[in-house]
């Protein structure tokens, strides 16, 4: 066997009909049906890549990238261009609703190229491990946080390269003579700004569109960047400690402007989404980066995701006055007790109320997150729910049913109780019922879903009709909102 030179990272094509947003929902991944809508149009790069190829590359390996999905190829076409490519050693990410295509793809890569060693990366690898090594011809899955996979790929090729014992790399999974070999604890430190900007050069950057609209109706394409990871809370749904670790991790405020400013020069991306699971959590790094993005040229657009409890009105007028035109918020529910008991222990509805109101006040789009079936939700815990988040007023509101991400505690929960109603993998998108409560079945939370969407749509439509009529707003303004009400695509 000659010595391993050539790896190909290969961002593995969408399913038929499927939209898959491979490093959202803490890195399972989320996915919508293509039906010609929204889904078509939106393509959400996975950030794991450049510190992949960042250590990679920095190794001196031979490597090459394949974009299924912003090629927009098929399995075919996918197969053609590895079996060209004949690398030794194939790296990429496996996501939950696609993980009978993904498996399948990756088998039939092995069955064409024998020797070519196939290495999984993603939450589900941390889930799942077992499944996915016993159902598939993957050879090694890698343990570990979302997106900090560098240090194990390059421990790992360097192993396989030397004929060293892999067992001694830390957090990898693998069968041997039948069995699956329990990986020694991953020990290594990740580091955020251990990327290097050139390796974008590789990557079809503009392919990806996540098209969202501010409060003026206009659309930006927000391009996911992280600042940080990592999230200390025990909500029990919550697939990001599962994915990203619980640990707070930060690049240094000096990396993330250099590559704000890498990305805007080199490829004219004028806004950004930042991918932490709580980007106001260390108020003293946001003020440094408010005042960086505050001195920027050209002005940098900007949106991210938080707390209402990790926020306050200074730091949404300080966010503001730096560029940030939307925030996305995690309500989860709008009853006093679910919200207490599940939804966000801690939270009242009187803060939530506060922080929209302000944040709107200020001129910035609000997103807000439900969940829409959650341990002990009834038919009037919905209403409930819908009430409080239309009172709000929100931009958009992003309707998820309950999914129970296995590892977490949501899953534990609904096992014992035998809630689960369906373990297909390729269900858990948060747009299809996969458990019941106690009190309503698939069909009454599919459907609650389904009129909450519709009726908060056509709400916010007459809104914009009205506004647009009382402040005689263009026409396109009038178009350009109506769109956005028609479809709207929400990230977690």
């Amino acid at each position: 066997m000659r010595n391993i030179s050539r790896i190909l990272l290969l961002n593995l094509p969408d399913p038929p009909g499927m939209r898959v947003h491979r490093d959202f929902s803490g890195g399972f991944g989320t996915a919508e049906s293509r039906d010609g809508g929204g889904a078509d149009k939106m393509l959400v790069f996975p950030v794991y890549i450049p510190y992949v190829l960042s250590s990679l590359k920095r190794k001196n390996y031979d490597v090459d990238f394949i974009d299924g999905q912003a090629q927009g190829l098929d399995d075919k076409n996918t197969l053609r261009k590895v079996k060209k490519a004949d690398p030794d050693i194939i790296i990429s990410m496996v996501s939950l609703p696609s993980l009978y295509s993904d498996m399948s793809l990756l088998d039939k890569i092995k069955e064409e190229l024998v020797n070519t060693r196939i290495v999984a990366v993603g939450t589900s690898c941390n889930a799942l491990g077992d499944e996915i090594l016993s159902k598939s011809n993957i050879d090694y899955l890698i343990r570990g946080n979302y997106p900090f996979y560098s240090r194990q790929v390059t421990e790992l090729v360097n192993s396989i390269e030397e004929r060293r014992d892999i067992s001694e790399v830390g957090g990898i999974l693998y069968k041997k003579n039948g069995d699956v070999i329990e990986p020694k604890l991953n020990g290594y430190e990740p580091d955020l700004d251990d990327i290097d900007f050139d390796v974008y050069r590789m990557l079809k950057i503009k392919e990806y569109e996540l098209y969202l609209n501010d409060r003026e109706g206009r659309d930006w394409n927000y391009f996911p960047i992280i600042h940080g990871v990592g999230c200390p809370f025990s909500c029990i749904y919550c697939p990001y400690p599962q994915g990203f670790g619980k640990k707070i991790i930060y690049k240094s405020t000096e990396k993330l402007m250099d590559e704000i400013r890498f990305l805007s020069s080199e490829y004219a991306i004028e806004a950004f989404l930042f991918r932490d699971q709580i980007f106001t959590l260390n108020r003293k790094r946001v003020r440094k980066i408010c005042d960086e993005l505050r001195g920027m040229n050209p002005d940098i657009r900007w949106l991210f995701e938080t707390r209402v409890d990790s926020i306050t009105p200074g730091m949404i007028e300080e966010v503001a006055r730096a560029g940030c035109n939307r925030i996305h918020y995690g309500v989860e529910t709008g009853d006093p007790i679910l919200l207490k008991t599940v939804g966000k222990p801690g939270v009242s509805l009187q803060l939530i109320r506060d922080i929209f109101a302000h944040t709107r006040d200020n001129g910035i789009f609000t997103m807000a997150h439900a969940i829409i079936g959650l341990p002990g939700e009834t038919k009037e815990t919905l209403e409930n729910t819908y009430r409080f988040i239309s009172s709000l007023s929100p931009d958009a509101v992003s309707w998820n049913l309950a999914t129970p991400y296995p590892g977490t505690e949501l899953f534990n929960i609904a096992k014992e109780k035998n809630l689960i109603i369906d373990f297909d993998w390729s269900k858990y998108t948060t747009e299809n019922t996969v458990m019941r409560t106690e009190k309503l079945d698939a069909c009454d939370l599919q459907n609650a879903r389904d009129k909450m969407s519709r009726d908060f749509r056509i709400k916010k439509i007459k809104e914009t009709i009205l506004e647009s009529t009382h402040n005689r707003q263009s026409r396109e303004f009038l178009f350009r909102r109506i769109a956005h009400h028609m479809k709207i695509i929400g990230h977690r």
